[in-house]
């Protein structure tokens, strides 16, 4: 739903705003947004 989208928007944000992002940011992000992409699936 919406809210699934505004945090993988929020998630992206963050990481784009900080310069480099740390290995484990960007480790967090990935496995957020594959989490988002399940969900979103199965409710589909």
């Amino acid at each position: 739903g919406q809210n699934a989208q505004t945090s993988r928007t929020d998630a992206q944000g963050k990481a784009s705003s900080t310069g480099s992002p740390t290995r484990l940011g960007r480790f967090g992000a990935h496995l957020l947004q594959t989490a988002i992409s399940l969900v979103s699936r199965r409710r589909q």
